[in-house]
């Protein structure tokens, strides 16, 4: 009688469920035995860490970059970088041709009403109608000599004249801290420095080159009262404009300071360590594929081979219960 031999793949074939479930968990169990005890004895390493010296200190060794890797800004740098980005951009100023038109017809309408009149209530009433306050010594003054018609030419000449330039209202010019400013006209933009262009007191400090009675104090008076009721500004700031330029400049900033290729030398020993090598340091961004963080320093042995080589010992541990009972003898019949 031959003894009975059983062999090890008898005892782990998965003739039935149980006998199943014992087979794979016995394969699997090696296979996470493995990872955990790998895991333990080689913890995976926080990166490439090396106590660097503070700003003044002497470096005691050379520090390479192990791999590429850029250099952010501070919130600080990003937000000053911002600021003096966006004051480059000069105020926009709109060239607004129909409000010339408006001003020349709304100056013969004052005219008209002015030559219609026949008093000098009737005057004051005329003027008043169109935003001109005029007192009595004027509006007699406009009655006398029939000077209507020699006014009329003045101030509509300076008007066409000056308006046409660009002038802009009071105040706005005067009170722009940049040194150009944009003009947009007729589709067309242009930087011109804030100097050059027309303002509200320049626009009443040329308007004695077609005074129609410069000898007269009431007549200068009622001349320089006409042209301030009927002057509207041809230039009008764009402030909506300005600053969607300079908010879509300040986003523009780039984050990175600095971009470091693997191998360059970030500090060496004995150097004295400045505030650009510790933000090298500090400020690393962008892991590559397989480190868990950004920080430099020497060179060091981590756990990511060993960890990836795992498989190769979990496809051992696979195959070993199969090996063994693909090697035992098959039982006598």
């Amino acid at each position: 009688m031959k003894p009975d031999r059983r062999s090890l793949y008898l005892d782990l074939q998965p003739s039935r469920l149980p006998r199943a479930v014992a087979y794979h968990a016995a394969r699997w169990g090696l296979l996470v035995a493995l990872a955990l005890a790998t895991y333990a004895l080689y913890p995976v390493a926080g990166g490439f860490e090396v106590p660097l010296p503070e700003v003044g200190e002497v470096s005691d060794e050379e520090v390479l970059a192990p791999f590429d890797f850029a250099v952010r800004k501070s919130s600080a740098e990003i937000e000053r970088e911002a600021t003096t980005l966006s004051a480059t951009v000069p105020p926009v100023y709109d060239f607004v041709e129909p409000v010339r038109d408006s001003v020349l017809a709304r100056t013969e309408r004052l005219f008209a009403a002015l030559d219609s009149a026949r008093s000098g209530d009737s005057i004051l009433g005329a003027a008043q109608r169109f935003g001109i306050r005029l007192n009595p010594d004027e509006a007699q003054y406009v009655l006398e000599g029939r000077r209507v018609p020699r006014f009329r030419t003045g101030v509509r000449t300076v008007l066409r004249r000056e308006l046409a330039r660009g002038v802009g209202g009071p105040g706005t010019v005067e009170s722009e801290q940049h040194a150009t400013l944009l003009i947009r006209r007729n589709g067309r933009e242009r930087v011109v420095p804030r100097e050059s262009v027309v303002t509200y007191q320049k626009f009443l400090d040329g308007i004695g080159t077609n005074h129609p009675d410069p000898n007269s104090a009431i007549g200068n008076g009622l001349y320089v009262k006409l042209l301030a009721g009927l002057f509207q500004p041809t230039l009008v700031p764009n402030t909506a404009l300005t600053e969607e330029l300079r908010r879509d400049l300040a986003a523009s900033v780039d984050s990175v300071k600095d971009r470091v290729r693997a191998n360059e030398r970030i500090v060496d020993a004995n150097d004295v360590v400045t505030p650009e090598i510790r933000d090298r340091r500090t400020r690393s961004c962008w892991p590559p594929s397989g480190y868990s963080s950004c920080c430099i320093g020497p060179t060091r042995t981590t756990t990511h081979g060993i960890w990836w080589c795992s498989p190769c010992f979990s496809g051992w541990c696979w195959w070993v219960p199969r090996s063994i009972g693909s090697s035992s003898p098959k039982p006598q019949s």
